[in-house]
């Protein structure tokens, strides 16, 4: 299998463009990294809670919009509208039953992959209060 590669330079820091960062700044900046996680922590724990409770409100405007046949409503400029979408969900093993010559099914799969290089972070588990 064949992908096809698009490579985007690497993100530049955010203090400088060309120079290169000296390891007492990179110190500096991974214990500002870390020093602001809590804070993060704590307003995404309050963030979470309003989600919920406008999810819950969101879900009873659309509910009342069904019971009373209505398409469309503005509640301070915020408009809600009820929209029908279709999705049609594409595989490959779906599409090989379709495309019967491999070379083509290989074709199609050059022309319409691409790859992105992506930054991941991986944050230990949460510790249980007793530990």
């Amino acid at each position: 299998m064949q992908k096809t590669i698009s490579r985007k330079k690497p993100m530049s820091s955010p203090n400088t463009d060309n120079q290169n960062m000296d390891n007492q700044s990179f110190e500096q900046l991974k214990t500002d990294y870390i020093g602001a996680n809590p804070k993060i922590d704590e307003l995404k724990s309050e963030l979470k809670i309003l989600n919920k409770e406008q999810k819950n409100r969101t879900l009873a405007i659309q509910k009342y919009m069904q019971e009373n046949d209505i398409n469309e409503v503005d509640i301070s400029g915020i408009s809600f509208s009820r929209v029908e979408k279709t999705s049609v969900s594409i595989n490959l093993q779906s599409l090989s039953e379709i495309i019967e010559d491999p070379s083509e099914l290989e074709a199609f799969k050059v022309a319409h992959s691409t790859t992105k290089e992506r930054l991941k972070i991986t944050r230990p588990k949460k510790r249980s209060r007793n530990e």
